[in-house]
């Protein structure tokens, strides 16, 4: 894989963040999974999963856009998953989908080209 040494460590950082502060409510704890395969020759695939409360079907449309966040008291960017977002297709020349089930937690699921785009914006 070529691509700029960050980006995918701060990819999977924020997926793991942003699990820690929405999937778990009281504290319960769960379990995160990641798998990673081969979707092509030029292709890896990266899906992770929360296992936590899920994302309601109003919100999860908006998980991505700027700014958009569900606990304001929780502090942070205020980015949320729209920062994880704009590395994986803008700056990795990826493709990301987000998808929720109650009790089954939120899925995230990562198309991303063995080689990231040369200008990496």
């Amino acid at each position: 894989m070529d691509w700029f040494p960050d980006a995918p460590g701060q990819v999977l950082t924020n997926l793991i963040q942003n699990a820690l502060i929405h999937a778990y409510p009281d504290d319960r704890g769960g379990v995160m999974r990641l798998e990673v395969g081969v979707l092509a020759k030029e292709h890896i695939e990266l899906a992770f999963a929360d296992g936590g409360q899920g994302v309601s079907p109003d919100q999860l449309p908006l998980i991505f856009d700027p700014f958009y966040i569900t606990k304001p008291s929780m502090g942070g960017t205020d980015l949320g998953l729209h920062g994880t977002w704009n590395r994986v297709v803008e700056k990795l020349g990826g493709r990301m989908r987000a998808d929720s089930m109650p009790c089954l937690g939120l899925s995230v699921l990562i198309d991303l080209p063995r080689v990231a785009p040369a200008s990496g914006s």
